[in-house]
């Protein structure tokens, strides 16, 4: 899901936009090297969303199954 919202958001302005395309996606590339506000590029960012998103949610569920299972209901 990470990797296909930095792809739309990137794709969404290049494709409606005029010569001045989204300066603040930009800011984005100081994070992912390789990435720029183009479409061949929103490839890259879409690889980077991808794994980032990857490693958030293989840390993340871990704790959130622990905090519902003590968290569930027991008359």
């Amino acid at each position: 899901m990470a990797g296909l919202a930095v792809f739309i958001a990137t794709n969404w302005p290049v494709f409606k936009s005029g010569p001045v395309v989204a300066p603040h996606l930009g800011l984005l590339a100081q994070s992912f090297p390789g990435y720029r506000v183009t479409f061949p590029r929103s490839l890259i960012g879409f690889a980077y969303g991808f794994v980032w998103g990857f490693i958030g949610g293989y840390f993340l569920v871990p704790v959130y199954n622990l905090i519902a299972v003590r968290c569930q209901y027991r008359p």
